[in-house]
């Protein structure tokens, strides 16, 4: 990018003040309204739930499942502030007992929490109002059965909807299902994923 506005995800929080949304207004098709949705979504994105945002990092090895069990096993641990988090995630033998856990992603999650550069980075994106919020992934601490879902088909709004209001009621999503799964949404033009779900 010509501009240069972003070099790192600090960047990305910088775009609502005044001399970004200056240099912003120089590409083709950037203008008020476009800057002012960009401004919305990146402020929405300050209240992503932790999990969310272990998935993002580009840690090796954390993907959307991985990041999920992580904050899930988090939760005990009852973290108050960003500090905590870092020492949790910086502690093998808490990190081990994490479920589906190998040396390599405990490897990986030590390295990254214990660079500098990177505690410096979320510390910055708290002190410009990152919630650091720690949800248990939609896992609802005071149910004692997980309800399990997964989704085939087409439906009249965006998959990822479905999955974030039910992840907010306390379900858990399976991309793909599994013997474990307990619940199907199944829409239009249903795909491999009904066949594989009856045979369970």
């Amino acid at each position: 990018m010509e501009q240069n506005i972003v070099k790192s995800i600090i960047d990305i929080y910088s775009i609502p003040e005044h001399t970004t949304q200056i240099l912003l207004r120089k590409f083709p098709g950037i203008g008020d309204k476009k800057i002012s949705e960009i401004a919305n979504e990146i402020e929405e994105s300050k209240h992503q739930p932790l999990r969310r945002l272990l998935n993002g990092l580009g840690i090796p090895h954390v993907g959307k499942k991985m990041a999920q069990d992580i904050v899930q096993a988090m939760v005990s641990q009852q973290p108050v502030c960003l500090e905590d988090i870092l020492y949790i995630l910086t502690d093998r033998d808490f990190l081990i007992t994490v479920y589906g856990i190998g040396d390599k992603t405990l490897d990986a999650l030590v390295d990254y929490f214990s660079d500098q550069q990177n505690r410096e980075m979320l510390m910055h994106l708290r002190d410009i109002g990152m919630k650091f919020t720690v949800d248990a992934g939609g896992y609802d601490l005071f149910k004692e059965k997980k309800e399990t879902f997964s989704i085939t088909g087409s439906f009249p709004f965006p998959r990822e909807e479905i999955v974030a209001i039910l992840e907010k009621e306390g379900y858990i999503f399976h991309d793909n299902p599994t013997k474990s799964t307990q619940l199907m949404l199944i829409g239009e033009k249903a795909g491999s994923k009904k066949e594989k779900a009856q045979e369970f």
